[in-house]
């Protein structure tokens, strides 16, 4: 009993070995090695990369560096860029595969969070200065990661 409980025991480490460095792949089988996003991408779009990034991290064992742009031969997860998002709707987003690649886009404002006379509510109803996410604001990226995480 404790000669096969040993070998379970043994058997399952080496999954999880194999698992955490086999990474984060897509359908086709590719290894996605980093997360890219736009230099002046959005804190929303920021946010989800570090949501993706910590999930995978999480699920594989691998952390997957976040940068501004692909590196050719790579597979790469392209978050806020990459596919057509003015005809979505508020918070839509769009999710895509194609070789080497991971795209998941929607519409994300890009405006300072509404203050002044116009906006009857405070600064701190509207904003998160933790979280540096604005209410009334469309996030549609983020939404996409976490519907992402959510299915896949």
């Amino acid at each position: 009993m404790h000669r096969e409980l040993t070998m379970f025991t043994a058997v399952t480490i080496l999954m999880a070995a194999a698992a955490a460095h086999a990474g984060f792949r897509g359908p086709d089988g590719q290894a996605y090695t980093h997360i890219v996003i736009e230099k002046d991408a959005p804190d929303s779009v920021k946010l989800a990369a570090s949501e993706m990034q910590q999930f995978i991290g999480r699920l594989c064992g691998v952390q997957l560096p976040i940068r501004n742009e692909a590196t050719v031969g790579e597979g790469a997860i392209h978050l806020g860029h990459g596919l057509e998002t003015e005809s979505l709707p508020s918070d839509g987003f769009r999710i895509k595969t194609a070789p080497w690649a991971l795209y998941i886009a929607g519409k994300d404002s890009r405006n300072p969070p509404p203050i002044g006379p116009r906006n009857p509510w405070r600064r701190t109803e509207l904003y998160s200065d933790e979280l540096k996410l604005a209410a009334l604001q469309d996030q549609g990226t983020l939404c996409g990661v976490y519907a992402f995480l959510e299915d896949f």
